[in-house]
């Protein structure tokens, strides 16, 4: 998944001003999954089309070993990291096994369910341009069965690439916005966790010595994310929405912990006067200056790449 720096200054002034920034990754899920759609149907027409006698079109095409291993998984329902923790390993000639596999029980579900829905019947016409094929109702269920497969993936790997992305972006943004001098925080996350070697995402110089930054754009429904704070030896943690329960964690954990919904970034400048690095209070109307910041953050190459 490809995020643009345009997307990512928008979720980082989502962020910063206290909006939700969820439509700007959503967008991305939409569109990436629409073309995938529409390509996947062109190559469903094309395979029926020249197999148009073959009951078993879909598997010879689409599991085909000459196809490159990802597109295997999708196409036969699964994700790469089932087949790692079933076999052990996802290399290609174990791939092809296991997708053949999981596509002969998927036949026989389907079958089976085929059987019991006899009254409802649907099928999926596709046109393009003088090739047209009717699918059956079977087919029709392998199709959706991998589109869903496709978005899954789709949505999981979108939130994990946008999530990183705007990480260093964030946090620069953030400490521009108190005027922290950049002499106080390093921004390359070549550095990690003494106890775990875990990588943290950004790292405040202080007078004391150095102040461990963890960022989750998490949602109140997933307290799990805040768990790595406690791998990483975290000191101070940024998030978009926090639940209490969360909140109350971190302050028995003595991590410092900013919520950014409802403009709370402020919060993040009275972490860093507890942490004796002297910040100054940005304007009260902080659009003109954040979007002269963001320029400045946006213009640094190596700060947008992960």
């Amino acid at each position: 998944m490809s995020v643009s720096n345009t997307v990512v200054r928008n979720i980082v002034r989502k962020l910063i001003l206290g909006e939700d920034h969820r439509d700007e990754v959503i967008n991305l899920i939409d569109a990436e999954f629409l073309n995938y759609t529409a390509d996947f149907f062109k190559k469903i027409v094309e395979a029926k089309h020249s197999n148009v006698d073959a009951e078993d079109w879909y598997e010879n095409s689409f599991l085909s070993q000459e196809l490159p291993k990802n597109e295997i998984i999708i196409h036969a329902g699964l994700t790469q990291k089932t087949i790692f923790n079933i076999y052990g390993s996802a290399r290609k000639d174990i791939v092809v096994q296991a997708a053949k596999k999981h596509f002969a029980s998927l036949n026989s579900l389907i079958q089976h369910l085929t059987n019991q829905e006899q009254n409802l019947e649907f099928s999926f016409s596709l046109r393009v341009k003088d090739k047209s094929v009717q699918l059956s109702k079977k087919e029709s269920l392998i199709l959706i069965n991998t589109l869903a497969t496709k978005r899954s993936q789709i949505r999981g790997g979108t939130w994990s690439a946008v999530g990183k992305r705007a990480e260093k972006p964030l946090m620069l943004t953030l400490c521009k916005l108190f005027s922290i001098d950049e002499d106080l925080y390093l921004v390359d996350t070549g550095f990690a966790s003494s106890a775990y070697r875990r990588e943290v995402d950004f790292k405040l110089i202080g007078p004391e010595g150095g102040v461990k930054c963890e960022v989750k754009l998490m949602g109140k429904g997933n307290p799990e994310s805040a768990d790595a704070v406690y791998s990483r030896d975290t000191h101070v943690f940024i998030a978009d929405k926090l639940s209490d329960l969360v909140r109350n964690q971190l302050d028995d954990n003595n991590i410092k912990w900013v919520e950014l919904s409802s403009g709370g970034f402020r919060k993040f400048g009275k972490v860093l006067s507890d942490l004796n690095f002297n910040p100054q209070e940005p304007p009260k109307n902080i659009r003109p200056f954040l979007e002269s910041v963001l320029d400045e953050v946006f213009s640094k190459p190596s700060i947008l790449t992960i």
